[in-house]
């Protein structure tokens, strides 16, 4: 008989999955997204739109100027902080945790595979609303540090960060556990082309990518998107 395969967190040793522990399955799905290229990838490029954001932030016209700045930095983190993230998240993830065995190993200790599909929808959600939020966390209390915006405005941005991140995860995840393979084609179909034709002015007026935009706007930028 073959051992079933570990997949070691950072510390080398697999996270306890226990029936009705969520938290731990949510953990070991964390720490094996964590090392996709997607994931890493989105760090960077989170830390780049927080750099680009901190060196405008010097040059603002304070109240406006502070809310057009953060929602843009929000808007820029979705791309190139959750972007990749999601990319690689969406391949796949039931057929790939049943290749690996962590879909025989949490049964052994007693996740039934729905559970283990939660817990990868939740690992998504989290990592994606970690990118989406570092820099705009950061910016937002460099901004509070200049008295160049008001806590109100942040409280806005940030509760943009956790919707937007809820959102883009949970498409994500939806597209990867119903599509299988042809996930990351879907995923782009519902969401990516879309976005990127709202980009380009041609915003469609009924589309996931207008939703998470409107609610930019308005939590972030306080305004109504038309």
């Amino acid at each position: 008989m073959h051992p079933i395969p570990r997949a070691p967190g950072a510390d080398g040793k697999l996270p306890p999955v226990i029936a009705g522990r969520n938290p731990a399955l949510i953990a070991l799905c964390r720490a094996r997204l964590a090392r996709r290229w997607g994931a890493r990838l989105g760090w960077v490029g989170a830390i780049l739109v927080g750099l680009a954001g901190l060196a405008a932030a010097p040059d603002l016209e304070v109240v406006d100027g502070s809310r057009a700045l953060l929602g843009g930095t929000l808007r820029w983190a979705c791309w190139l902080g959750a972007g990749p993230l999601l990319l690689s998240a969406v391949a796949a993830p039931a057929q790939r945790d049943r290749r690996e065995g962590i879909t025989t190993l949490a049964a052994l200790r007693g996740a039934p595979p729905f559970q283990l599909a939660l817990a990868r929808a939740l690992a998504v959600i989290i990592e994606a609303t970690l990118r989406l939020g570092a820099p705009v966390l950061v910016l937002a209390l460099s901004l509070l540090a200049q008295a160049a915006a008001r806590p109100l405005d942040v409280a806005g941005v940030l509760a943009a960060v956790v919707v937007a991140g809820a959102l883009l995860g949970a498409a994500a995840a939806v597209c990867g556990e119903a599509a299988g393979r042809r996930g990351l084609a879907v995923f782009l179909a519902v969401v990516g082309v879309p976005w990127a034709l709202a980009d380009f002015g041609i915003w469609p007026a009924i589309s996931l990518p207008h939703l998470v935009g409107g609610v930019v706007a308005y939590l972030a930028e306080g305004r109504l998107l038309s």
